[in-house]
């Protein structure tokens, strides 16, 4: 599944290629790369209550009907993905992909790819453009004891294309990537639920490209989240497609 990120965009240079402001630009931070689990905020395109712009929003959805943080807590840990053949069905998920879907535009992705025995991390990146935009659905929860509110997302997933299915190896899956003129009508709240599914495909393999990094991307004990963590690094038998 989809649980390491980079974000390496500055707030001038998404503001410049979004046409969008960005929401509390002094929180904001870069990520060269980020785990899931740790429920950082990543700069998210969504409409929330009608204002289309880039949000800091906190990855692993928190949906609306949750009762206490311990819950929010524990639920996020299990909801930063959502399989687009069941999004549809499923509690956590099924409200927000009506009408509440978001865009998170990512430098690159990193997945492992099992060769031997032995976990190998690939950085995928864009072929041909500055960002991967990826589909995700977002929520808004308030905790009740102290008014706060939560915004969160989950990144969608769909089956892999020929070159994920290479090196995401064991859990054949991806990301769902949209296309750069399919934004807003992805986060339009009124779009259809055909017209969901229809955008729900994986992303042209020609388009994308990957190579082997550190294994520190693989390591819960290492900081990761460091500017040489985008280095190539070649293994033996290990290929890149570049």
């Amino acid at each position: 599944m989809c649980y390491n990120s980079e974000q390496k965009q500055t707030v001038q240079q998404m503001e410049r290629s979004f046409r969008r402001s960005v929401r509390e630009p002094e929180k904001y931070r870069e990520q060269y790369h980020s785990n899931g689990f740790s429920h950082k905020d990543f700069a998210v395109i969504a409409n929330i209550n009608g204002d289309d712009a880039i949000h800091l929003l906190s990855w692993g959805i928190v949906p609306f009907w949750v009762k206490t943080l311990a819950d929010a807590k524990k639920l996020s840990n299990n909801t930063l993905n959502a399989r687009s053949e069941t999004i549809f069905d499923l509690p956590s998920f099924k409200t927000s992909i009506s009408t509440k879907r978001c865009v998170i535009p990512l430098t690159a992705f990193f997945e492992s790819r099992d060769f031997n025995g032995v976990k190998y991390p690939y950085r995928i990146y864009p072929r041909n453009s500055d960002y991967f935009l990826v589909g995700g659905i977002y929520s808004s929860w308030k905790d009740k004891e102290t008014n706060e509110t939560l915004k969160t997302f989950s990144i969608i997933t769909t089956p892999p294309n020929d070159m994920m299915s290479q090196i995401h190896n064991l859990k054949q899956r991806m990301p769902l990537i949209l296309k750069p003129g399919d934004i807003d009508t992805w986060i339009d709240p009124t779009l259809p639920k055909q017209n969901i599914i229809d955008l729900m495909q994986p992303y042209p393999d020609e388009e994308m490209a990957a190579y082997t990094v550190s294994k520190d991307v693989n390591s819960s004990k290492i900081n990761s989240d460091r500017p040489d963590i985008s280095n190539r690094i070649d293994y033996d038998g290990v290929n890149c497609f570049c």
